[in-house]
């Protein structure tokens, strides 16, 4: 039988030695993961660019069962299923990756995207619901309106 190359014995040996929470899929020494190493995840940024959500959903799916506790994919899977209009599960899963990495920008501003989303949805259903609803809407819009007044993005991030 032929012998395996030296690089991939000495890289498989790097792989048993490494901390037990990155070989479980978990964060690095350093707190971040490397979702790079899922194959699942990979594919599935792939296939967002793509412009395939339904696939990348699924890719994200399987990545998370190969890397439960990894933040990324769990703000990749949510941003799969905000996009997908499921935005409860979205949100508990943003959270989940908050957890795992409380400094997490993309997270925080995706929950608040999924936030604003549901806030929206809820207008809308008001609008449909009859004079009470049409009450409570405006209530919602005034409100949605009173706590944005003066917000305004960094200039150095206004990409618009």
């Amino acid at each position: 039988m032929p012998q395996p190359p030296l690089a991939l014995v000495l890289a498989l040996i790097a792989l048993a030695l490494a901390t037990p929470a990155l070989a479980a899929g978990g964060e690095s020494r350093a707190g971040r993961s490397d979702p790079s190493e899922s194959r699942a995840y990979v594919e599935g940024v792939k296939l967002l660019a793509d412009g395939e959500l339904e696939k990348a959903r699924r890719s994200f799916v399987r990545a998370h069962r190969e890397r439960p506790r990894d933040p990324d994919v769990l703000n990749m899977l949510a941003y799969t299923q905000r996009k997908s209009g499921d935005l409860e599960e979205a949100i508990k899963n943003y959270k989940r990756a908050l957890r795992l990495r409380p400094d997490f920008p993309d997270a925080r501003e995706y929950l608040g995207e999924a936030y604003l989303e549901a806030a929206l949805a809820e207008l809308a259903w008001l609008a449909e619901a009859g004079d009470d609803g049409k009450k409570q809407h405006g209530k919602l819009l005034r409100a949605i309106h009173d706590r944005t007044r003066g917000l305004e993005p960094p200039t150095e991030s206004r990409s618009w």
